[in-house]
């Protein structure tokens, strides 16, 4: 009984001597509670293989820490053998403090100087910089904590007198160059030389102003354009500069580029495909030139991201969750950076920690494809692809770069298939181009002959038409139908609208029951052009036709603009009928009818380098159909040119007030309904 109780002893005092001691700055990590994701074959989300997992947490008693920065020093190049310095801004204890992870060594750089340090830089020669934003300074210290420089607010003239500088992060390139994130600083990055003399701003992020913003600000008064409507670009939240000394930077709340890479003009050029989010709070570039990024946003379905060198997403996974003590929810992840080894360290503002995570098989695979591609081991490239492919056959960058492999190697077939499975459309188009090269130019002879025969055969037919009798009868037999009369119509309203217009209202040529034909052929012939006679390039990303809606989608705008219409034709004493209305309206889209057929074949055989060509004679297609709609109404009506003006603004307002009392009927019938499915459950239950 001693013994046991001996043995309790003994297990109860190691297990207090662990969680107490102040020493201990790793815990590990087991368990996987997150999701990782990737873009699949259509450009959403889907779920892969985790591709990171928690390997431990580091923590030191941190408060409030808002940056972190990893710096691997080389030690055996032939080995390539790094030891890894993790530095931390840890703000709230007025200190930055570091970790090497191979020695389990601690340090503290800055106390007594740094009252709130709020950005980490360390640069090629160990030389850390610190960006205090209550002192309004940016700390250069030596790799030993030793204060060499402190950078000021620039005095020169081109700074501006008025210009913020109140600095929240920094880097340093090769050159000593010093580039200041401030806040509020909407001017752009702080450059500035080794000296501290200023150098102009950089990367100044543009703004983007939507015609809603241009017609809101044309109602306000000049205090709220003020307020409300000022059109200063966004302060840059984040940036890291990588090998070649290029800047990335990420910007909060900002929706069209929140994500940038700058070049030497600080123009944006990166065009991959990454996970839009507004609230991105730091980026860092690896030693391999990957990518990565960490956001805040509690919505998001994931916050940390892994991207390839042009921004194109491989992974994302963790989640902020407040109050959460799991790996890989973090309560507010403010700073991101890995080590020499691939690992990311996430830093938690709040949960006042760092997560680190470790790459699985699956990712380093990725991965290393990815870097063998970059470093021209195509053979070897396409091998690791390939087990991408077979492990995760929706993982849609895999095929985009199988894609890439089989066009250098003039595979053009298999290309164009990986490049259709991953629907890039970018490869596709230029596979397709080179493929339609090597058919012109093996037919182009069968072609020309092909093209002249069939004009031979036509001249020929043309002057020995007479000789076929049976074909002319039949022809005059469909010609003396009035079918035949109702649908050259559609062919005489692109020469002669207001003829047309003539035999509708006052000869009525055209039967009410062909006109709802016509309506029906119009919605059914825009479908299947649509979604099966369009060329993959300029089809729609969605293949699933979900009929109804597509129906509704066609239906619904012709019916209105002839309900509308006609209203308002009532109020205004317009001369014609709902019937003309109705008949008019779909005679009016004959362009459509006629040319949208053709030009969605010939779309089969265009590419992106054609896309001006096919987007005119949509343009023009549509904008023949609006004229032709104005001049029915127009005409039908015999309205004067200011009379046709308000009826066509009445017309579209009408429109839009249907569609809200419909909004408006259909929320209250829904309520209605679960009103009264609530009090038959209470009375049957």
């Amino acid at each position: 009984m001693k013994k046991h109780l001996f043995t309790i002893i003994l297990i109860f005092s190691l297990m207090t001597f662990v969680l107490c001691s102040k020493n201990t700055a790793e815990a590990s990590i087991s368990n996987i509670p997150y999701q990782t994701y990737s873009f699949g074959l259509r450009g959403d989300l889907v779920n892969t293989a985790t591709a990171y997992e928690g390997t431990f947490i580091l923590n030191s008693g941190f408060s409030n820490p808002e940056d972190i920065f990893i710096y691997s020093e080389l030690i055996d190049e032939e080995k390539h053998e790094y030891i890894d310095h993790i530095y931390i801004a840890d703000t709230g204890n007025k200190r930055v403090y570091k970790y090497i992870p191979k020695s389990k060594t601690e340090f503290e750089i800055g106390v007594g100087i740094l009252e709130n340090p709020t950005g980490i830089f360390v640069d090629q020669n160990q030389d850390i910089y610190v960006a205090d934003s209550k002192l309004k300074k940016v700390f250069w210290f030596n790799q030993a904590g030793e204060l060499i420089k402190t950078y000021d607010k620039p005095d020169e003239p081109l700074f501006g007198e008025d210009s913020p500088y109140q600095p929240r992060k920094v880097i340093v390139n090769a050159k000593k160059n010093v580039y200041v994130l401030t806040e509020g600083g909407s001017n752009g990055i702080i450059q500035m030389d080794s000296n501290g003399d200023f150098l102009g701003y950089y990367g100044v992020n543009k703004v983007q102003v939507s015609l809603a913003f241009y017609i809101n600000r044309m109602f306000m008064s000049k205090e709220q354009r003020e307020m409300f409507a000022s059109l200063v670009p966004k302060t840059t939240t984040n940036f890291a500069v990588d090998q070649k000394g290029l800047i990335y930077t990420v910007i909060e709340n900002e929706y069209v580029n929140p994500i940038k890479k700058l070049n030497l003009e600080g123009n944006n050029v990166l065009t991959g495909m990454f996970l839009w989010d507004p609230h991105y709070q730091d980026i860092f570039v690896g030693m391999d030139g990957l990518i990565y990024t960490v956001s805040n946003n509690e919505m998001a379905p994931a916050v940390i991201s892994v991207l390839d060198r042009q921004g194109n997403l491989l992974f994302v996974f963790g989640e902020r969750k407040t109050g959460s003590i799991k790996i890989g929810e973090f309560d507010n992840p403010v700073g991101i950076a890995t080590d020499s080894n691939g690992d990311i360290w996430v830093l938690d503002k709040f949960g006042g920690n760092v997560q680190v995570f470790t790459k699985t098989e699956f990712a380093n695979m990725v991965i290393t494809a990815i870097n063998q591609y970059n470093a021209s081991n195509y053979e070897e490239a396409e091998v690791l692809f390939k087990e991408v492919v077979r492990q995760n056959a929706m993982f849609g960058l895999a095929h985009s770069s199988l894609g890439k492999l089989y066009k250098r190697d003039n595979n053009f077939e298999q290309a164009l298939e990986s490049y259709k499975i991953a629907n890039n459309r970018n490869g596709y188009s230029d596979v397709y181009w080179e493929l339609r090269d090597q058919w012109i130019a093996n037919n182009i002879v069968y072609l020309i002959l092909f093209i002249v025969g069939f004009y031979v055969s036509l001249k020929i037919f043309k002057n020995n038409r007479h000789k076929f009798t049976k074909y002319n009868e039949f022809i005059n037999n469909i010609k003396k139908k009035k079918i035949y009369h109702e649908l050259n119509l559609l062919k005489r309203i692109l020469k002669d609208p207001l003829d047309v217009v003539y035999e509708i209202k006052f000869r009525q040529s055209v039967r009410i029951r062909t006109a709802c034909i016509l309506y029906i052929v119009f919605v059914f012939l825009n479908i299947i052009c649509d979604y099966f006679i369009k060329g993959y390039l300029f089809s729609g990303q969605n293949d699933e036709v979900v009929l109804s809606y597509e129906i509704l989608k066609w239906l619904i705008p012709l019916i209105l603009i002839g309900v509308a219409n006609h209203l308002i034709n009532s109020l205004q004493s317009g001369e014609g009928f709902y019937r003309d209305i109705f008949i008019g309206i779909i005679y009016a889209f004959a362009p459509i009818f006629i040319f949208k057929l053709p030009l969605d074949i010939i779309s089969n055989v265009l590419t992106y380098n054609e896309t001006f060509i096919f987007n005119l004679a949509y343009l023009i297609m549509y904008i023949w159909t609006i004229i032709n709609v104005i001049l029915v109404i127009k005409e039908i009506n015999n309205y004067k040119f200011f009379q046709l003006l308000i009826n066509l603004v009445l017309t579209v307002f009408t429109m839009l007030i249907i569609i809200v009392l419909y909004l408006v009927i259909n929320v209250l019938t829904n309520q209605l309904l679960s009103f009264l499915s609530g009090i038959i459950q209470e009375v049957f239950n």
